[in-house]
Formats: structure tokens, sequence, C-alpha cells
């Protein structure tokens, strides 16, 4: 039976057995292909991923130079039964609080090489135009205020007048008041505008807005 569930699949399927969120990652991140809620095992895609599973079983912390390389060049996918189902970033995180004098050589190899395939990750995530250089983000970000600042702000001088000549108003104070209205209302939507950019940028680890 070609067509199986998600479970299925990870469960019964593949040898060694790996977990369904690493499936759900795998689909998520485009390396198998799932429709209505199962895995056709024909699917081209998927016919290609398995053929490359079944060469070569991995695992995150048994990973050779060779296979790191073939990983690299898109010959076989990335180790995903353990660093899929879990925060491996975290795991470093932490990790780095730890005592490395207690630690084992072993504990400590596995550590760089979990280090090593979160690297290749994400250089195969930027090859593909996933991620985005926060520097870009915040270029992009201040372009857009900028816009918003040179036309928001002249707001008030170019529609006082035509709002005092929709009521038939000619009194000059009145539309200084008007204008003086609307620039307050788009000051206080600039800074709005410009809170929710800085906040996501600080979040990103990069500057605010100039």
């Amino acid at each position: 039976m070609p067509k199986l569930t998600v479970k299925e699949f990870a469960t019964n399927f593949i040898k060694p057995a790996i977990s369904r969120q690493a499936i759900q990652s795998l689909v998520q991140r485009g390396y198998l292909n799932r429709v209505d809620g199962k895995i056709d095992t024909e699917d081209p895609k998927n016919a290609e991923w398995i053929a490359a599973r079944q060469g070569q079983p991995l695992h995150p912390c048994a990973v050779n130079a060779r296979t790191v390389a073939a990983i690299k060049r898109g010959e076989i996918p990335p180790p995903s039964d353990d660093t899929e189902g879990f925060d491996a970033e975290a795991v470093l995180s932490a990790a780095a609080d730890l005592d490395f004098k207690k630690l084992t050589k072993s504990d400590i190899d596995k550590l760089h090489k979990l280090e090593g395939l979160l690297k290749i990750r994400v250089e195969r995530e930027a090859k593909r135009g996933e991620l985005i250089d926060r520097t870009l983000v915040r270029t992009v970000f201040g372009k857009l205020y900028q816009i918003d600042s040179n036309e928001l702000r002249t707001l008030g001088g170019k529609l006082s007048a035509d709002i005092a000549g929709i009521f038939g108003v000619e009194d000059v104070e009145l539309m200084l008041k008007v204008e003086q209205k609307i620039d307050t209302e788009v000051v206080r939507i600039l800074a709005h505008i410009k809170r929710l950019m800085d906040d996501f940028l600080v979040k990103q680890g990069t500057e605010v807005i100039g």
C-alpha cells in the first residue's frame, strides 16, 4: 500500500523508526510530500528521500565527515530522527552553561556534531531563501518608515484647506487648527508604527530604526 499515514510511515515503514514530529518537520521543510494527511511512498520526492534514507541510516551523534559532506551536496537528507524531535538550539544554549571539565569526551563530541548539523541546516535554509539577514530587514523597515514619515507628515497642510472648503469655511485660524489636529494624529500613528518596528528589530538582535 503506497499511501501511509504519518504514524504508519514513521514507525512501521521507516527502519529504524523515527518520530512523527520528525516526519512533520520534513514535510514542512520540503523533503517529503504529504497529500490528504498521507505519505505516498511512490511520490518521486518521497521515493528519493526513502532511497537515500535506506542507503545511509543517519544518527545525529554518529555522522562522519564523509556523510556531512554528502548532506551539504544534497546527496543525503539531513538526520532527522533526533534533531527534529526537540529544540537542538536550546540544547546547545543550555550546554554553554555546563562545566565542560565534568563532561566526557563522548558528550563533548556529540555536542560538536550537533552544532555542526545545525550549522548545515541554517546554510541549507539560507540557500533556499528561507532566511533573511537582519541588516536587510532593518534597511527595509527604515525605508518604509521614511516613506510613511514623508507622506504622512504633510497631510495636515495638504488637507486642511480642502476640508475647510468642503464646509465652506474661510477662517485661516480654523484651517490652522484642522492642520494641527491632523499633525497630532499623524505623529501618534508614526510613533506607534516605529515602536512596533523597533520592538521586532530588537527581538531579532539588531538596532532600532534611526
